[in-house]
């Protein structure tokens, strides 16, 4: 990236700023942060001009919001993409443009469709997380990020409301590797596509929705050329960000089709700093050399 020219800096949170893999909240290893010296390279980059943003398959009430606290910095993000691309804030005018979201004839095909699989689905309402037959998986992670969870009584109670997207917890990796298969074949089409965002994580959403497409329309309202973006991620749903991104990035601890789709892979994984290494060693100097 010698001779690329930075002006917005876009990464997905978990498994990429920050780690949220199970035997690490069991050793007491991950409080669910980032790495301190990741704070002071933000600090670092946005004193240099450089616009930061993140992305999540999360709503932006489930904490990402608030991220700036959680991880001591003295601003907050300029751009947070929320569901991957289902909603974008933006700091600059405090405003939230919402997206696509699943209608509830959509929503109940889905749910219906992937019966013989699962029975256990699960919608983001707002504010709190609605799952029928919510199982362990499913509990921990609300836990985690402090997100009420409620159990619904009746499976058809999920699609009394359009919803940005459905989701299917498996701590099986066998087990979701057939979900996702059965998913293509079975109910994607063009208006729902399904992907995986973890090992453990189903989700359907629009096809007309995704992280490229939230960074894209940050973009555009702040005429920011996609050539001058750097982009990290780890998952599947990341790479539509990457890929519209003018240089794009992918952990050390990505999936093996996220490494071959983009520009450059980190030297350290999510547990070591993998994108506060990167920065450090790549844009700063080239930001300071520049300056």
């Amino acid at each position: 990236m010698k001779n690329k020219q930075i002006r917005l800096f876009v990464a997905d949170v978990d498994n990429t700023l920050r780690g949220i893999h199970e035997e690490f909240f069991v050793k007491g290893q991950n409080s669910m942060t980032i790495a301190p010296a990741l704070t002071k390279t933000f600090i670092e980059l946005h004193n240099h001009g450089i616009l930061l943003a993140i992305a999540s398959g999360r709503p932006l009430w489930q904490e990402l919001s608030r991220h700036h606290i959680d991880w001591n910095l003295p601003f907050q993000f300029d751009a947070i993409i929320g569901l991957n691309g289902g909603e974008v804030y933006d700091n600059a005018d405090g405003t939230t443009k919402h997206f696509h979201q699943l209608t509830t004839d959509q929503i109940k095909r889905i749910i219906t469709g992937m019966e013989p699989l699962s029975d256990a689905p699960m919608i983001y309402c707002s504010g709190y997380e609605l799952a029928y037959k919510p199982d362990e998986v499913m509990i921990s992670r609300a836990a985690k990020h402090h997100t009420k969870l409620v159990k619904a009584k009746e499976l058809s109670d999920l699609w009394q409301n359009p919803t940005a997207k459905v989701l299917y917890r498996q701590a099986d990796p066998a087990r979701m590797e057939e979900m996702e298969t059965y998913a293509r074949a079975h109910i994607n089409d063009e208006t729902i596509s399904s992907f995986m965002t973890t090992p453990e994580n189903l989700e359907f959403q629009s096809p007309l929705v995704n992280k490229g497409t939230g960074l894209k329309a940050y973009c555009d309202a702040h005429s920011i050329p996609l050539d001058q973006v750097i982009a990290f991620g780890d998952s599947e749903n990341d790479m539509p960000m990457l890929r519209e991104a003018g240089w794009s990035v992918a952990m050390a601890n990505a999936m093996d089709a996220v490494k071959q789709a983009t520009d450059d892979v980190t030297r350290l994984d999510v547990y070591h700093n993998g994108v506060g290494d990167y920065l450090d060693t790549h844009l700063i100097p080239l930001l300071e050399q520049n300056h």
